[in-house]
């Protein structure tokens, strides 16, 4: 009976299951009969559409005025597919005719594009052609200035020398006068020599440049002796001064800056020996690296070759394994060494030194880029019998170098900024005492004008311009130069301009990057395409601000040859001017044989640094004769 059961119901779900699916089965069917339905409906809702458009054809056709052999009432009624057709083909048409419309259009308007930068690119010329016509004649009438003022010069100096020659006529009178006795003749000899910090600033040089010095300077002051009626000057440059004790550092130097430094003791002895005094000094700012001295050579006796204790005992810090000085110790400068004859111990010296003061100067001149130059001077003495003048001897160094350059090539205007300093030091300085004769000496960064104007130096400034000597080579600015421009521009990786400078620049209404524009040498809105005009102007600048011609009082000596050379770099940048005084023949000389100075150039030399031993620089000398009883210099 269980059995039965199980069966029956069993067989209950079977029916269950294919009742549900039959039902399943008939709902689909009926759906699909619904859609087919409405698939015929459209269908022949669309037939019938097709057929009303196809009778109103055909009236339109009957209204047609048409030829008898056309027989429009014969023609055959069309057939859905075929009206369907039509209308793709019409469709087709007028999207074809779009398609034309458009593309027309855009044609229009490409042309009419084309047009307008065809005439912006001629506009473009034509403002071009004018701007570089401007900048040609611009260029002609700077040039005609320039030799204008030449000339002017040279007419000034023939006449100063004239003046001179009638206005001093005779030492006698003057001596007479003057109730002074003088001997004939006096000799001076003038040794002019950059020290490069003497081995105790952070500067290029060995380890051992500091004990160079010793041997050189001994023979040097050696050959520099004074005779009887003789007297030897021996100045030098970028000398080493530090602050004196209980006085307050002055990061910028003007006139009273000079008083508060003393000479650091090294070599005092060896000037004493010789019977040498430092009668005047000054000091000056542009010291590249941090304000203090450093032991380079710290087991060879460096520091203990400092005479004085008290310099000795201001090597507190560390720096690796090498002792230095705190900062804002210590300014380079110039220090005026004298030694008499024995027929002339009875002669006085007076002590000045003479500041070119840049911010004063920036001031006055509104040049604010001035500003950004360090201040320069000048260390003077004037020789005196019972309290009259009888000569007076100068020594300085002026502005130049990567530093001071990226300022001073920025405008024609700053070009002339040592010619002013030569002036102040030399020029007015000197000729403030009248007919007093006199030597102006030192490390001028200049280079001698026969020789710029001869075009000497062409092929170096091109090539220190933009890396090449060729003009038609130049593609941009050489890496120093390129970096003047980031310089201004705060870019690259190298040194910026301050926030300081920023700030009076500013104040002055000017701005870097408009400054920095001079180092543009492309074509505005044609990158690649270099402007000669650009590449001449930066050229020139650089001949100008290498110049040095003679004083309006004073002759300079000419380097014997366009290849001799004072410094590491080749030239000749250390010159000295005189008045009053007879250059002795032969007596001028480069000591460019000097190796406790400075090696010869050699292939086995990676870098020129490594040449230096004492300095960067050789010694430059000349002697003349002091006539007092002879009239004044017949140039």
């Amino acid at each position: 009976m269980a059995s039965l059961d199980a069966v029956t119901c069993s067989m209950n779900s079977e029916e269950s299951s294919a009742r549900a699916r039959l039902e399943t089965s008939l709902q689909a069917h009926s759906a699909a009969l619904l859609a087919l339905e409405a698939l015929r409906r459209r269908m022949e809702d669309r037939n019938n559409r097709l057929q009303e458009l196809w009778r109103s054809a055909q009236l339109v056709l009957d209204r047609i005025d048409a030829p008898e052999t056309l027989q429009v009432s014969a023609l055959p009624a069309p057939t859905p597919d075929a009206l369907d057709q039509d209308l793709r083909r019409q469709v087709a048409k007028e999207e074809e005719k779009r398609k034309a419309q458009e593309d027309a259009r855009k044609k229009a308007a490409a042309e009419e594009e084309e047009a307008k930068k065809k005439a912006a690119l001629e506009e473009e010329g034509r403002r071009f052609a004018a701007e570089q016509e401007a900048k040609r004649l611009a260029a002609e009438e700077e040039r005609r200035k320039a030799e204008e003022e030449e000339e002017a010069r040279r007419r000034a100096t023939e006449e100063d020398h004239e003046d001179a020659k009638s206005d001093n006529l005779d030492f006698d009178l003057y001596a007479k006068a003057t109730d002074v006795e003088l001997p004939p003749d006096i000799c001076i000899k003038v040794t002019s020599f950059n020290v490069l910090g003497l081995g105790y600033c952070a500067l290029p040089g060995p380890d051992l440049q500091w004990s160079y010095f010793s041997g050189l300077m001994d023979k040097l002051l050696q050959d520099r002796d004074a005779d009887s009626d003789e007297i030897s000057f021996v100045g030098l440059q970028e000398d080493v001064f530090v602050l004196r004790a209980g006085q307050t550092w002055q990061h910028h130097t003007d006139s009273r800056t000079h008083n508060r430094f003393e000479r650091l003791s090294f070599l005092d002895e060896i000037f004493a020996e010789h019977g040498f005094t430092m009668v005047s000094h000054s000091v000056h700012d542009g010291l590249s690296t941090s304000s203090h001295m450093i032991i380079k050579d710290p087991q060879g006796g460096q520091l203990e070759a400092l005479g004085a204790e008290h310099h000795r005992r201001l090597f507190t810090e560390l720096q690796g394994d090498r002792t230095c000085t705190k900062p804002e110790h210590v300014k380079l400068g110039n220090s005026m060494w004298m030694k008499l004859g024995t027929n002339l111990t009875s002669l006085a010296a007076q002590a000045e030194a003479i500041t070119f003061d840049t911010r004063e100067e920036a001031t006055s001149r509104r040049l604010v880029e001035y500003h950004m130059v360090p201040s320069r001077s000048a260390a003077k003495v004037t020789v005196q019998k019972d309290g009259v003048d009888i000569f007076a001897a100068s020594t300085c160094h002026l502005a130049g170098g990567k530093f001071d350059d990226r300022w001073l090539l920025l405008d024609d205007s700053l070009v002339n900024i040592n010619d002013l300093m030569l002036d102040k030091f030399g020029g007015s300085a000197l000729a403030a005492k009248g007919a007093v004769p006199a030597v102006l000496f030192g490390d001028t960064n200049m280079k001698h004008f026969k020789y710029i104007d001869d075009g000497v130096y062409d092929a170096v400034i091109m090539g220190m311009l933009f890396g090449t000597t060729e003009k038609h080579e130049i593609k941009k600015l050489s890496p120093a130069f390129e970096g003047h421009r980031n310089f201004l521009m705060r870019e690259g990786d190298g040194e910026k301009v301050g926030d300081h400078e920023v700030a009076c620049l500013e104040a002055a209404g000017k701005q870097p990057a408009d400054l920095a524009k001079v180092y543009d040498i492309e074509v505005a809105g044609h990158p690649g395409e270099i402007d000669p005009q650009a590449v001449d102007a930066l050229f020139q600048r650089v001949k100008k601000l290498w110049r040095v011609s003679d004083l309006r009082n004073m002759q300079l000596i000419t380097p014997s040859n366009d290849k001799a050379s004072s410094c590491l770099f080749g030239g000749v940048i250390d010159h000295i001017f005189f008045k009053g005084v007879t250059l002795r023949d032969g007596s001028y000389r480069i000591d460019d044989g000097n190796e406790q100075a400075m090696l010869k150039p050699s292939s086995a030399h990676k870098s020129p640094f490594e040449r230096i031993r004492a300095t960067d620089h050789f010694p430059v000398m000349a002697d003349f004769t002091l006539h007092l009883r002879q009239a004044w210099l017949d140039s």
